[in-house]
């Protein structure tokens, strides 16, 4: 019974983990495709750079930022259907530290910014 309850647990931490891998696994891919391939989007992304043709690069590098994000939705999505308690926004929500200090701190409905000389 232990066991269970861990594993359900540590499922969304799982499936955390495995959205970071697939992240990385496509960063060492298209990184593996420039130097050690002759074929492949990375491949074609480093010739299209020495070639100058820039067109043809950014293509490449569209395709690879389209699939990256194609392979977050579905990991989101098969994340909702196997933790269907945990809720979607928290899903997507960002970091505690991509938020600014002004939006944390905000005490009665005002930001309060601080200028570079230290005015308030």
């Amino acid at each position: 019974m232990f066991s269970r309850i861990v594993f359900f647990g540590a499922l969304p931490m799982i499936f955390a983990g495995l959205r970071i891998a697939v992240a990385v696994a496509f960063i060492v891919l298209v990184a593996a495709e420039f130097v050690s391939t002759k074929v492949g989007i990375g491949y074609m992304i480093w010739n299209s750079w020495e070639l100058l043709q820039v067109d043809s690069m950014f293509v490449g590098i569209v395709v690879i930022g389209l699939l990256g994000l194609v392979a977050s939705a579905l990991l989101a999505e098969l994340e909702h259907k196997v933790v269907p308690w945990k809720k979607r926004r928290e899903m997507t929500r960002p970091p505690c530290g991509a938020l600014g200090n002004a939006q944390r701190s905000n005490k009665g409905g005002r930001q309060r910014r601080i200028s570079a000389g230290g005015h308030h």
